[in-house]
């Protein structure tokens, strides 16, 4: 198991299991395109709105009904994740302790997988 996650295999004629290339490729593609758009988001949240944080929680709420809408609420799940991470980091950038609490710990409630490593 590589830092990537795990190997994809299929098996050969002989029963013998071997890496499959192909899907390894599209997992590869996949977490790029997710990793481009999380940049692109954190680079025009900022900017699109009147107020910083008026940005980055449109570019959050595109993300999520992009995601209810389609078979990829996964990576949009992440993407906005992310985001609400940047936007927290950016009221702590300022000083503003109390809106970056705020918006942590209504990050760790809608997302039960930090929750569950918070405590770890």
């Amino acid at each position: 198991q590589s830092e990537e996650g795990p190997a994809t295999f299929q098996e050969d004629d002989e029963g013998e299991r071997v890496e499959d290339p192909l899907k390894e490729e599209m997992r590869t593609k996949r977490r790029e395109a997710m990793r481009l758009i999380a940049n692109g988001a954190k680079l025009i949240a900022p900017v699109i709105e009147n107020s910083p944080v008026g940005g980055f929680e449109w570019v959050i709420e595109c993300l999520r009904s992009h995601g209810s809408a389609s078979s990829s609420s996964q990576w949009s799940s992440r993407v906005s994740s992310e985001l609400e991470i940047a936007k927290a980091s950016f009221h702590l950038r300022r000083k503003e302790f109390d809106a970056a609490i705020e918006v942590l710990k209504g990050f760790e409630k809608k997302d039960p997988a930090f929750e569950s490593r918070g405590g770890a």
